[in-house]
């Protein structure tokens, strides 16, 4: 069984239609492996994900020293559990790669996220695209970029953030120095948003990919 498998270190659950009880059970099995580098949970519908789901996987990640890459997408859950998560973020320092898509975050749990990442010092990509946030949470991820030195790619696609959210990340672009991709596709830019843009673009020398 999975469970009895020590040499695991990828699980890949893609397009499962797991309840709660199935959540458990999985994140039971990454708790009981030590040697887990990526897990993968994309749901093929939009799965309600508990208070204690997230609470559970947060006490995970708060301790576990293996898990490099989490991704998870599909995952209706309740600010309140969403700031379980945003905790456990920074709290961990082993975690490099996390994806957070179509999860139907909005802004106040972007917000926490964001204060979570302006003081992580392991993760360099971060995917928040299709989500339900849009300038607050935006301009509050703009803010953790200027203090994070660590972050390369950050995945924004899909998120209507509006001219202030523009203003907040052409301005990300005239300090940041670690940044390498931003990606904006599907985020409604006009040709207002791409003038704002292409003043932090004048002054950066890191950004390989917009």
């Amino acid at each position: 069984s999975l469970k009895a498998s020590h040499s695991l270190n990828i699980l890949n659950l893609s397009f499962h239609c797991l309840t709660s009880d199935g959540i458990q059970a999985v994140l039971t099995l990454v708790k009981s492996h030590k040697n887990m580098q990526e897990l993968t949970l994309i749901a093929s519908t939009l799965t309600k994900w508990s208070r204690e789901d997230v609470l559970s996987l947060s006490k995970i990640l708060e301790v576990n020293k293996s898990l490099h890459k989490l991704r998870l997408s599909g995952m209706d859950c309740p600010s309140e559990g969403a700031a379980y998560l945003a905790d456990a973020v920074r709290i961990n320092r082993d975690l490099e790669y996390l994806s957070l898509q179509h999860n139907k975050l909005k802004d106040d749990s972007i917000v926490t996220l964001a204060d979570s990442i302006s003081q992580n010092t392991q993760v360099n990509t971060l995917k928040v695209g299709g989500n339900c946030f849009g300038t607050m949470g935006t301009k509050a991820l703009a803010e953790a970029f200027t203090t994070n030195s660590v972050l390369q790619i950050v995945d924004l696609c899909d998120t209507p953030f509006g001219y202030d959210g523009t203003e907040a990340l052409s301005k990300v672009l005239t300090v940041n120095c670690t940044l390498s991709s931003l990606l904006l596709e599907g985020c409604g830019l006009d040709d207002q948003d791409v003038l704002i843009l292409s003043e932090g673009l004048m002054s950066n020398k890191a950004l390989r990919i917009l």
